[in-house]
């Protein structure tokens, strides 16, 4: 039976136990897992050669071949949540086999066989990991909706690296205190408390719900599904040739660091670079992961594969210098490490269907896996290989080399992930813009503000002072505001909606604004206006000249609005109709004409229509001094000319008006000598009056100078100086 939806979970509940099974996985994954504390252990502690741990690490890496047969086994699963705890219980047993053979070397036990017993239980054991992790990862995306999905992962992964910034350094000041006899039996005790750890992780998901799965029969179509998906198979290919290139080098990272024959520094520095890094990464990681529910996945993964760039600190490295370059590269590779290891996950969820999730989630962490073995086993033998090579007795150490072509190899990585479609992602350059603009971290900060209970001041306030460039990170938290109980605060979202440039809320502010019943009708059509080009002109026009039609008797303010947003989006189609109502305002009724020429001039002199001049520069006298008057003539001036200095001295006092013409007089004397026997600005009207090839829109301003000279003002008179100062044409006339 196909399942087609579910209750919906307890969010609060189910982050509750998963933040605290977080907590104790964080203390098996440090040192249970091919991670640094168990190379060392490995490199340094059991003698292991680079081969040796290159080998041992790849095996562990290849065991995700066998979450091939996850998609196998899940139609045969009634839940899998009960799968999953069993299989992973016995995978987290290999902490106690760590512990037995650190315990059992102490005692005197021969460590050539340490290695071989750790290298089959560890395979085994993920083994078992590999057949069960698909389920946890199905489960959760059942679990999590999408919106909020990678936001939740961030912050889990928060608490994670939080555990392991305290535990690693813990461990690694064991290491560097405990006496030479002693080391394996502290070996032996870290590896116990990791086992606990592991087993308490499991045991933390036995009250979380879990939703039906879609149980569909197995067809071996379902299992190669996922390869004919082509955005799937390039971020798979992606995918594979960035591990592949972290892995050349990332697993000999720390014995390189503290090994005596190469750096040689003391174990505390792989602690300190891991705190470090880690408390970078626990800073960033909810801010990663909130950006990727509100920008995409594929760019924020681009982004995070510059981490690696961060190890070029070793090629200058010296058993000197490493106290000053570790602390380095430690932050930087813990602010960009987290945009790719929880990016690529959340892009697999998201590529991923949910009839078919489970053999997406296979082939991905398949490939994962493999990908990693290749990556290890290939950087542990060429570093071998590079022994006594031409390369090496030039200066180079075989590391500096392996190095230097994994981050070759990242180029075409990248490359390849771009090219993933994904649903709702931003491209590179978008994200690149939002994440390099400061406001960036505000809209973090308001995200909480506004999804949290705050105090209504507070909540007004963050939206007021909201800022454009990234408001999209914060667009469905400002929606949701739009629904609030304060009339202030869902003013505030909806001119925070118009203000901040969201164009995916248009079709929300066109409801309100049609909506009778909507108290934020007015605040909506003025936020439209503020989003040209989301409809058509033509469309825009239709909905609200229908609008403007309807508008009851005496709704002075809800009909200006309409006004104001048709002159803003209705185009040509627009301005025809409010050019009709123009015409049909008694000239006494100054308010309304002054709301209709705004409009009509509000787009610049390239749509305004003939006879809108005339008519402002008629109406001007009949309007008493003040706001409404200063409002015509300022859409007189951008009527016929635009310039923001021009409207600035219109709404300037009398006496720098007048300053401003005599100066603007003296500029058409002097430049063109057709004007220069002008006495005074009706002369120079009626000379550009008569001149040939003249902008209609200033011809039309000097012929009803001419006309009615009785009607001129200084605002008139300063817009038409000011259109002969910026245009050549008259000159051209000459």
């Amino acid at each position: 039976m196909t399942v087609d939806s579910h209750p919906e979970p307890d969010l609060q509940r189910l982050t509750r136990l998963s933040y605290s099974s977080a907590a104790f996985f964080g203390l098996w994954f440090m040192v249970c897992s091919p991670q640094p504390i168990f190379n060392v252990f490995i490199a340094n502690y059991l003698a292991g050669s680079p081969a040796v741990l290159g080998t041992l690490v790849g095996l562990i890496s290849g065991a995700a071949v066998f979450h091939m047969l996850a998609p196998v086994i899940a139609p045969l699963l009634r839940r899998r949540k009960g799968f999953w705890i069993t299989m992973t219980v016995i995978h987290r047993l290999n902490g106690f086999l760590l512990a037995w053979v650190s315990f059992s070397v102490a005692a005197g036990a021969d460590r050539q066989q340490a290695l071989v017993v750790i290298s089959v239980g560890m395979v085994v054991s993920w083994i078992l990991g590999s057949i069960a992790g698909p389920a946890w990862w199905s489960w959760m995306a059942d679990l999590l909706p999408e919106q909020i999905r990678s936001t939740f992962f961030g912050r889990r992964s928060a608490v994670v690296n939080l555990v392991n910034v305290t535990w690693f350094l813990l461990v690694t000041v064991a290491i560097d205190l405990a006496p030479a006899h002693l080391i394996f039996n502290v070996f032996g005790v870290v590896f116990l408390i990791g086992g606990i750890g592991g087993v308490m992780d499991v045991l933390m998901h036995l009250p979380m719900e879990e939703p039906p799965q879609d149980r569909v029969p197995f067809d071996a179509r379902d299992l190669w599904e996922p390869l004919q998906h082509r955005d799937f198979r390039r971020f798979l290919t992606g995918l594979s040739v960035a591990l592949v290139a972290i892995n050349m080098v990332g697993p000999f990272l720390p014995p390189f660091l503290t090994g005596s024959g190469e750096i040689g520094a003391p174990a505390i520095w792989l602690g300190i670079q891991f705190v470090l890094s880690q408390l970078v990464v626990v800073m960033v990681a909810p801010s990663w992961g909130l950006m990727m529910d509100r920008l995409g996945r594929r760019a924020i993964v681009v982004m995070g594969l510059l981490f690696p760039l961060t190890w070029t600190g070793y090629f200058f490295m010296t058993p000197t210098n490493y106290p000053v370059l570790v602390p380095i590269m430690a932050v930087a590779a813990g602010l960009l490490s987290p945009a790719f290891w929880e990016g690529i996950q959340q892009l697999n969820l998201a590529l991923a269907p949910r009839r078919n999730r489970i053999s997406f989630l296979s082939w991905f962490w398949t490939v994962f896996g493999l990908s990693a073995a290749l990556g290890s086993y290939a950087g542990g033998v060429i570093q071998e290989g590079l022994a006594g090579s031409a390369m090496v007795a030039a200066g180079w150490r075989p590391l500096e080399v392996v190095l230097l072509g994994s981050l070759v190899l990242l180029v075409p990585a990248a490359l390849l992930i771009l090219r993933v479609r994904e649903p709702q992602g931003r491209s590179l350059g978008y994200v690149m813009s939002r994440i390099a603009n400061p406001g960036v971290f505000r809209a973090m900060v308001n995200v909480n503000v506004l999804a949290s209970g705050t105090a209504a001041e507070q909540v007004q306030r963050t939206l007021r002072t909201s800022e454009p460039g990234s408001a999209d990170i914060a667009t469905r938290e400002i929606v949701a505001r739009l629904d609030d109980a304060d009339p202030v605060v869902r003013d505030e979202a909806v001119r925070a909606l118009g203000r901040l440039g969201v164009v995916e809320a248009a079709p929300i502010l066109w409801d309100h604004a049609q909506n009778p019943m909507s108290t934020e009708r007015i605040a909506a059509l003025h936020a439209l206006a503020l989003l040209p080009g989301v409809i058509s002109d033509e469309e825009a026009a239709a909905r609200l000249t229908t609008l403007l039609a309807g508008v009851p008797e005496g709704s002075r303010e809800l009909r200006d609005a309409v006004i104001h947003a048709l002159g803003h989006l209705g185009g040509p189609a627009g301005q025809t109709v409010l050019l009709q109502l123009l015409q049909e305002t008694p000239l006494e009724d100054y308010r309304s004409a002054a709301g209709l020429l705004s409009a009509l001039t509000c787009r610049g002199a390239s749509l305004v229509l003939p006879g809108v001049v005339t008519r402002a520069y008629l109406q001007l006298p009949a309007v008493p001094v003040g706001g409404v008057r200063r409002q015509i003539a300022v859409a007189l001036a951008r009527g016929v000319v635009q310039s923001r200095e021009l409207e600035a001295a219109l709404r300037e006092g009398p006496v720098p008006r007048s300053r401003f013409v005599a100066v603007q007089m003296r500029r058409a004397r002097g430049r063109f000598p057709a004007t220069a026997a002008a006495s005074n600005i009706i002369d120079v009207a009626r000379i550009v009056a008569q001149l040939p090839g003249e902008q209609p829109l200033v011809k039309e301003l000097s012929t009803v100078i001419c006309s009615h000279p009785e009607a001129l003002v200084e605002a008139s008179a300063l817009t038409l100086l000011c259109a002969l100062d910026g245009n050549r044409s008259v000159h051209t006339a000459e």
